[in-house]
């Protein structure tokens, strides 16, 4: 997503050779999420039946030959392409959080989900680092190599040693856990698996974190998802989702030069787009340092903070509606810097993870698919209507809307945002669960 503004800091260069105008840039921005679902969907289907590490290994394909493609374009129909291809592998981030959570210490999952977070913001700078010194086709040809790199590199990391065992590839599951210093009892099932698997070892006894209610009847296929266990924390992630997506958090990603340009900034596009770029790294930092504090916590202070940082955006363009601003580029580059930052305290962060979190075991997979699916397709509307937002509105009036949104989800985050930091899912699920039906399981 930074690539496209990026992207957009050089075409509208005077020099440059490709011009677009307002439609043409929402296509390029926005296309990608609109595609990912279907890479969600294929990733989804891989991870399961050929592993996750060749799994996550196909999906660095179509980000070599995105990347190929847009190192070679020379129309705004070839950067589209470029632009579809490249969004298909949007979906493989639900196959690295499944990849991760089987290779790591429950108690250090968070943990390094928070350190992915910083690596993205990592890399975001290096992107803003380069466009200042190379064009975006150069840039590509240099991505395209670190992804062949990052597909080679791969070969050296044992396949999960859960995913292993489940088929009964019982002495590569011990490699694999030897390799990474794990004992069978840390390998735990977590993306739908219900079914203990038999060994012929005691050692290959899979524990699973997600406990089933034993001794149930069979339900039917449809009934799984009409259970209050399932549609109550579906609304809530999906309403979750519609908070961060409504943020403008991925529209100031997707259009960061944009943004600063209507808000009157004279600073240099990818300059300030380094500076957001490195505020997303610190913010990324502190997350984890911080990822022991519940969540309900962090997101209500991410999200205070991103509607604080706007509504100086807001109130200074309204007390100076001219040009003529003291200390504009300074006040406003540096609260749209603060936004960011908060942003990574959790508004980006825990929309993703927690549809990992909160469903019955029997529909993790399918749910955590449905979630991430309906997040791209809201991206795709929201970067999508920007511009023209943008035009018919007038640039404050849609962040105004912006900040409205980040200051309800301050809200959403305190009353209806469920805690599950250290919780076990039986505990999770119980409060989904009709206050009557709690209180006669609590009964001896």
């Amino acid at each position: 997503m930074v690539f496209s503004a990026v992207l957009f800091a050089q075409l509208q260069k005077p020099t440059s050779l490709i011009k677009l105008n307002d439609e043409e840039a929402s296509w390029i921005a926005s296309v990608s999420s609109l595609v990912s679902p279907l890479g969600l969907l294929i990733i989804g289907i891989l991870t399961d039946k050929i592993g996750r590490r060749r799994s996550l290994q196909i999906a660095f394909l179509p980000i070599i030959v995105a990347f190929v493609i847009l190192a070679y374009s020379d129309s705004y129909e070839t950067i589209l392409i470029g632009r579809i291809v490249g969004g298909l592998v949007f979906g493989s981030e639900s196959c690295i959080f499944v990849y991760v959570t089987e290779i790591c210490q429950p108690k250090r999952r968070q943990f390094f989900f928070a350190v992915m977070f910083m690596f993205l913001g990592i890399g975001n700078l290096i992107e803003c680092l380069f466009a200042m010194f190379m064009p975006w086709q150069t840039m590509s040809l240099i991505f395209a190599v670190m992804g062949i790199v990052g597909m080679v590199v791969l070969f050296v990391l044992p396949e999960s040693p859960v995913w292993l065992r489940v088929r009964n590839r019982v002495p590569e599951a011990e490699r694999a856990e030897q390799w990474f210093g794990l004992t069978p009892e840390k390998a735990m099932i977590t993306v739908g698996h219900t079914d203990s698997t038999k060994h012929h070892n005691d050692k290959a006894t899979i524990i699973t974190d997600r406990q089933d209610t034993p001794s149930s009847p069979s339900p039917t296929y449809w009934s799984l998802y009409t259970r209050r266990t399932v549609w109550m924390p579906t609304l809530i992630t999906l309403g979750f989702v519609v908070c961060q997506q409504g943020s403008g958090l991925y529209v100031l990603l997707c259009y960061t030069g944009d943004v600063i340009r209507d808000f009157q900034v004279q600073w240099d596009n990818i300059g300030v787009a380094m500076y957001i770029s490195a505020s997303r790294m610190v913010g990324s930092l502190v997350f984890v340092l911080m990822y022991n504090v519940p969540r309900k916590t962090m997101s209500a202070y991410s999200y205070a903070g991103m509607a604080l940082s706007l509504i100086i955006v807001i109130a200074y363009g309204k007390i100076f509606p001219n040009a003529e601003r003291p200390y504009g580029d300074l006040i406003i580059t540096a609260a749209f810097i603060s936004y960011m930052f908060f942003a990574l305290l959790g508004a980006l962060q825990f929309p993703w993870t927690l549809s990992s979190e909160v469903f019955p075991s029997d529909v993790t997979g399918t749910m955590n698919g449905v979630i991430q699916s309906s997040s791209y397709l809201i991206m795709f509307v929201v970067t999508k209507l920007y511009p023209s937002m943008a035009s018919n509105l007038g640039v404050e009036n849609v962040w105004l809307i912006y900040t409205i949104v980040c200051m309800l989800s301050v809200l959403f985050s305190i009353y209806i945002l469920p805690e599950t930091k250290g919780i076990p899912l039986k505990e999770i699920l119980a409060r989904f669960e009709p206050r009557t039906k709690t209180l006669k399981n609590d009964l001896p």
